[in-house]
């Protein structure tokens, strides 16, 4: 089981169940894989507070591309979707994003301008399950 930490501005949205999945960097520690249970948290490191659990339903490697605003999305099968205008919104609020915009300036704060962010997807859809 993989634990998870969020701010504490998407608690809400993951307790309605509108915050469906979260993007992370890969890195050294190993990520959910699909069918695993992966908990969720809200807090400081060392004193974090249960939100919850859910059962990861995919794992995806993502590229967000801040200036084109564009996300580009691998597919199970090998392929890739690009996700643009309605979709964008649409994927943002599964993030638990109001939209977009809010979205981009979420990932902009401390990054260069023009800079595209590069990481996985962890989809767990309505599976979310509170303590």
């Amino acid at each position: 089981m993989v634990a998870y930490n969020f701010k504490r501005r998407f608690v809400p949205r993951i307790e309605a169940r509108s915050k469906q999945q979260t993007i992370r960097l890969v890195g050294k520690k190993r990520h959910t894989r699909a069918g695993e249970t992966l908990t969720m948290k809200s807090g400081p490191r060392f004193k974090p507070e249960p939100v919850g659990s859910a059962t990861c339903l995919s794992v995806d490697p993502i590229l967000i591309n801040l200036e084109s605003h564009s996300v580009l999305l691998e597919t199970p099968d090998g392929g890739a979707r690009v996700l643009i205008g309605a979709d964008l919104e649409t994927f943002a609020r599964l993030d638990g994003f109001d939209c977009w915009g809010d979205m981009r300036a979420f990932f902009l704060e401390g990054q260069p301008p023009g800079a595209s962010w590069h990481g996985i997807r962890i989809f767990w859809g309505d599976t979310f399950v509170a303590p």
